[in-house]
């Protein structure tokens, strides 16, 4: 996948890395359900030692109508397609991965009490996403 980078501190120097935008993305990802994604951005949250933690961020229009049960599913497809793809090329090991899906762009980190949004987290590992659910 090829990206466009900035860099960026969030409050407090605590989220320290990097952020991709959707202009990077060749296609929009192919999942189960069938929704429209398009990727947001990807956020790199640095930890003591390396990347900890990568944030993939998509808005899928209609989202609202589809409901969690309806794109369940999409979570380890977009894991496995994408993340995985991804983190092999990165220099540095990215340990989890939280995949977002909402039905409106919105700012990280930001209140959004009209948007729809789902959210799962995978370990990363050399060849798998292992889902940390709770």
């Amino acid at each position: 996948m090829k990206a466009i980078a900035r860099n960026f501190v969030a409050a407090g120097g605590a989220l320290l890395g990097a952020a991709t935008t959707a202009a990077g993305q060749e296609e929009p990802p192919s999942v189960p359900s069938g929704i429209p994604l398009t990727l947001q951005e990807i956020l790199l949250e640095q930890g003591p030692d390396a990347v900890s933690m990568a944030r993939f961020r998509y808005v899928a229009a209609g989202l609202e109508g589809f409901g969690f049960a309806g794109v369940e599913g999409d979570f380890p497809v977009l894991c496995s397609d994408v993340v995985l793809p991804w983190a092999a090329v990165q220099g540095e090991p990215v340990g989890r991965v939280v995949i977002s899906m909402a039905s409106a762009a919105t700012e990280f980190g930001t209140a959004a009490p009209d948007v729809v949004q789902f959210f799962e987290v995978f370990r990363l590992e050399p060849s798998a996403c292992i889902w940390e659910g709770l």
